[in-house]
Parts: structure tokens; C-alpha cells; sequence
């Protein structure tokens, strides 16, 4: 047992690798096996638990992809439903095939390196690497992590995206105790390239994630500001790689800002419908049984009714009334006051 240790603890990506392949092999089992042969009454005919946000993941994805086969790619949607990570399996279905199964490699990869990730942290950290090879086990063994990666769910995206966002910012931490200008400029574009590929990854299947990137972004400036004055104390000067670091996180926080405040998700949402509705026009919309999304509520609040198919109606005859007053109070703001 302890050989197999050291050799998985012999690099991050070794022990990555691993994990991707183990989790490829135990979603696979409960997939096809366990929900498939097994006990197909806990399966939606999928491999998928009914009930939860997966299966209508599935569901909208699959849709999806079936319009993207017979009209071409201009039929694809970045949300459909209002659901980010249908879209992105959605694509995922058109090159590949359109199974839950099919998506199981590239989750494995993500949770991988993930993995990879933490193990490489631990390492920088001072942890022995047996004992950060052990201290990760869990997230493999316990079965709850198991509802991660067996599963085509959301949460493994944008686990992926946080810990490219901290390696990233990791890279831009260590411009501080280099001197050299090669290498200060690698870490700074793989470091920021990073960071705000996993902020875009978090963004599309989570919106409101783009919120907790800019807090953690401004909390690593603050931990980079107090590094770079403790410096300062400490040599009697200020080097240029010491700015340089906290100024990197600054640059990468504005444009995440200037991302996400953009408008991209409300463009999305308007060019979706924005005719007058009636109610037979809004049954030939709905795909699914459940909360239709709306433009008058929070993203986070509004993505979790969506869980609740009993609030289909409530949603409507709701959105019918708020979004005619909406309207009439902004015509209202733009007439000229006499």
C-alpha cells in the first residue's frame, strides 16, 4: 500500500491521472450497472436519479442537441431553460453521443484535475507527500462525492473553475519571490489566463458564481498587499515583482467585473422572448413542467424554484403580472417631465 502511495504522490499530475481514471470507472458502474441493471427503478432509464436537477439537465441538453442536428449550430443556446451546463452538454452531445455516459470522461478530467490541483497546493504548503496523498482520499472513497462526478451536475464545473481561478492566482503570488523578468511574465499570463478562464466556466453554468470570484479576488489582494508591505519592512525596499503581483489581481478583478456586469446574461435573457405572452403562447413554451424562468428575480433565488415542478403555474400568472408593470413604469421613467 505504501508503494502504491509513493507512486502516486511521485507528481500531482500522476495522482490526478488516477483519480480521473477511478472516477471514470465508478461513474460508469453506477451509471450503467447500479441505476441501469441493478436497481432501474432509481433511474430515469439514463442512468440519471429522478427527481433532482440532473435529470432535467439531460433532458434540455438532449432537446438541445436534436435542434442543433436538424437546423445547425445557430440553434444553440449558452442557457437553455436558463441552465448553463445543459448548454455545454448540449455541445458536448452533438460531437459525441447524446447519453449521460458520454459526458463521464470529460467530468472525470475535471474532477482530476482538481484533484491535481489541491494535491499540488498541499505539496507547496510544506505537507509530506504521503500525507497529502492521504488527506485526499476522501474525496474519492466517500460516496457524497460521488453525487459530484457520477452525475452530470453543475458542481464539478464550477469546482473546476475555482481551482483553476486558485492556481491562477497562486502563479501571481509567486511573481513576489522571483527576480527574474522571463519568468514573472509567464506567471503573469498563465497566472491572469487562468483565473479568468475559470471565472468564465463558473459564470456559464452558475451566474451568481461571478459575484464570489471578485470577493475571493479581493481577498487575495488584500493577503498580496500585506505580503508586499511585510517585504518592505523587512529588505527597506519595495521591488517591482512585489507590485507587480497584487496590481496583476487588481487588473484580472476589473475585467471579471467589467465581464459580468456587461449585460451578457440579461441580453441573453431579453433575446429570448420579449413579445407580449399569452397563455397559449407561453404552453407551447414550456419544455419542462417547473418554474419558468423569469428577468424580475434573482438568478440565485429563481434557479432554485426551478426545482419545484408545482410552481409551473405560479410562475406565469406571477410573470404575467410583474413584467407588464415593469414595462409600464419604465415608459413612465422615460417620459420628459414638464
Amino acid at each position: 500500500m505504501s508503494v502504491r502511495l509513493d507512486w502516486l504522490s511521485t507528481r500531482p499530475w500522476c495522482l490526478g491521472v488516477s483519480v480521473a481514471i477511478a472516477t471514470c470507472v465508478i461513474s460508469w458502474f453506477v451509471q450503467l450497472v447500479i441505476l441501469g441493471v441493478i436497481v432501474p427503478e432509481w433511474s430515469d432509464g439514463n442512468g440519471l436519479i429522478p427527481g433532482q436537477d440532473v435529470s432535467g439537465f439531460h433532458r434540455v441538453a438532449a432537446a438541445q442537441a436534436e435542434l442543433i442536428a436538424l437546423h445547425g449550430w445557430s440553434a444553440w443556446e449558452l442557457r437553455p431553460n436558463g441552465w448553463g451546463i445543459s448548454g455545454l452538454m448540449s455541445a458536448w452531445y452533438v460531437i459525441t453521443v447524446p447519453a449521460p455516459w458520454s459526458l463521464v470522461p470529460l467530468q472525470a478530467a475535471m474532477y482530476g484535475t482538481c484533484v491535481a490541483v489541491i494535491y499540488g497546493m498541499l505539496l507547496e504548503l510544506g505537507l509530506q507527500r504521503r500525507l497529502a496523498a492521504i488527506a485526499l482520499l476522501p474525496a474519492l472513497l466517500l460516496p457524497s462525492g460521488a453525487m459530484i462526478y457520477a452525475q452530470p451536475h453543475r458542481d464539478v464545473v464550477v469546482f473546476f473553475g475555482l481551482m483553476l481561478a486558485i492556481q491562477g492566482w497562486w502563479w501571481l503570488a509567486c511573481i513576489q519571490r522571483i527576480n527574474n523578468g522571463w519568468a514573472a511574465a509567464r506567471l503573469a499570463v498563465s497566472g491572469s489566463a487562468l483565473v479568468f478562464i475559470g471565472f468564465i466556466l463558473s459564470w456559464i453554468v452558475r451566474a451568481f458564481s461571478g459575484e464570489i470570484f471578485q470577493g475571493l479576488a479581493g481577498l487575495v489582494i488584500i493577503v498580496l498587499v500585506v505580503f508586499a508591505l511585510a517585504a518592505c519592512m523587512k529588505y527597506r525596499r519595495l521591488s517591482c515583482y512585489t507590485l507587480a503581483s497584487p496590481l496583476l489581481v487588481l487588473l484580472v478583478l476589473i475585467a471579471m467585473n467589467q465581464f459580468h456586469s456587461g449585460g451578457h446574461f440579461s441580453r441573453y435573457l431579453d433575446e429570448v422572448d420579449t413579445a407580449p405572452r399569452t397563455d397559449t403562447d407561453m404552453a407551447d413554451l414550456i419544455e419542462l413542467e417547473g418554474w419558468l424562468p423569469t428577468s424580475w428575480l434573482p438568478s440565485a433565488i429563481d434557479d432554485r424554484l426551478r426545482r419545484y415542478p408545482v410552481l409551473g403555474n405560479i410562475s406565469f400568472r406571477v410573470t404575467a403580472m410583474v413584467e407588464p408593470l415593469s414595462t409600464r413604469i419604465s415608459i413612465i421613467a422615460t417620459l420628459p417631465i414638464c
